[in-house]
């Protein structure tokens, strides 16, 4: 289940629960600061419990902290050979995802004009109807009740 969060002090409450589970090298190589801003941003009424039968990444956790956990590996476990093979896959990946988007923008650019072409291709013999908008009614109400606000002041 994917889910996320807009209060990184939940996300903060899962990363500390989770270094508790890591081995002792990796945790040596998060630096002090970086585990002291985990603890003191951390939310204390939200309770967040590790399950040890799932692997890290198969815990039931938002996506920020996922987020969270690939930077900190990254920048800090994971040695240069590692960090250079990740990165060119975050790179990749990032381009992929901006190449995706451009065809999704295209084929809706696309779309759009065919329907204004399929617009343009109508018979001009066509009758049109008028019909008639009756705008004063909203209109009128609107203006009411914005006057009422103003006599009441």
């Amino acid at each position: 289940m994917k889910k996320n969060t807009k209060d990184y002090s939940k996300v903060f409450t899962e990363l500390d629960e989770i270094f508790k589970y890591l081995p002792e090298e990796m945790l040596k190589k998060i630096p002090a600061k970086m585990k002291k801003v985990v603890k003191e941003q951390k939310n204390t009424e939200y309770e967040f419990y590790y399950d040890e039968s799932k692997e890290l990444m198969n815990q039931d956790i938002y996506l920020q902290t996922k987020d969270f956990l690939s930077i900190i590996y990254i920048m800090f476990i994971c040695d240069k050979e590692d960090k250079i093979r990740l990165l060119n896959i975050c790179k990749e990946s990032d381009k992929k995802i901006l190449e995706s988007r451009e065809r999704r923008r295209q084929k809706y650019r696309e779309s759009i004009f065919d329907r204004s072409r399929k617009k343009e291709q109508k018979p001009k013999n066509e009758e049109m109807a008028l019909t008639t908008v009756n705008e004063g009614n909203w209109f009128k109400k609107l203006l009411n009740k914005i006057k009422s606000f103003f006599k009441k002041v």
